[in-house]
């Protein structure tokens, strides 16, 4: 379990969705009981109460259909704040809840339960699995599902590898502010992978990911300065943004 945690980092640690602000909430009308149910709950977990949030949640996830509370469950249950009778139903849970909040449009939900199928946590492994939520956790505007499926159509990982298709979800992923898929789309007109090669665009999402401090968009930029390509020929720029780079951990960079 503490490797799942550490593999969903700070998504799960992020996420707790109120029926006032969430993505969702549009989609469903919910019933004074079911929004004062999921309110009490989220009082309790913000008041550090995980126990009493959890059985708030799920009432509201089993028997009142509330996706958002499926979805607290799910992060809940993920972190580890709260456990079942084992460590494996424990995961078990948080992938069903999660599975749950994804089957009711909360893309987050879609996110969490694709990691559970790609790490093999409460459920067998499953990679086509994982492909399938991520891109659901990206139709739902989730960058990061955007650039897990990118990543997994770049290699080939439950999914025919098709690099085009890759670059279209990192395009996706950076207009998210996934500052790495800024990098990676940079890379691909750098390259002429799954795009025609063109320079000038390849500089403008490198010149993108660095400013979002991607030391490796930095190093990208770098590169191109030093040839021209994309951009004039500077090398005093060139160097500004390896250093750039080095002081953002790109340490094999740094003199």
């Amino acid at each position: 379990m503490t490797s799942f945690i550490a593999n969903i980092g700070v998504v799960a640690a992020l996420v707790v969705a109120g029926l006032g602000g969430s993505a969702h909430a549009y989609l469903q009308d919910y019933t004074d009981e079911q929004i004062a149910n999921h309110s009490r709950a989220l009082q309790f977990q913000r008041a550090g109460n995980d126990e009493l949030a959890a059985s708030l949640y799920t009432v509201g996830c089993y028997d009142h259909g509330v996706v958002e509370s499926c979805l607290n469950l799910g992060i809940l249950y993920d972190l580890g704040r709260i456990s079942a009778s084992s460590s494996a139903r424990t995961a078990e849970l948080a992938n069903e809840t999660l599975q749950m909040a994804c089957d009711g449009g909360m893309a987050a939900g879609c996110l969490l339960a694709g990691i559970h199928y790609a790490t093999g946590d409460g459920v067998a492994q499953n990679y086509a699995t994982a492909a399938s939520l991520y891109r659901r956790a990206c139709d739902g505007d989730d960058a990061a599902g955007c650039l897990r499926a990118g990543r997994y159509y770049a290699v080939g990982r439950g999914v025919a590898q098709n690099y085009a298709t890759a670059v279209n979800f990192f395009r996706r992923a950076c207009e998210g502010d996934e500052a790495q898929a800024c990098t990676l789309v940079g890379n691909a007109y750098e390259r002429g992978e799954g795009v025609a090669q063109n320079y000038t665009t390849a500089a403008y999402y490198l010149r993108r990911a660095c400013r979002s401090d991607d030391g490796a968009g930095c190093v990208g930029l770098s590169l191109l300065y030093y040839d021209g390509n994309g951009v004039p020929q500077n090398p005093n720029e060139a160097r500004r943004l390896l250093q750039r780079a080095c002081a953002l951990g790109r340490t094999a960079v740094c003199e």
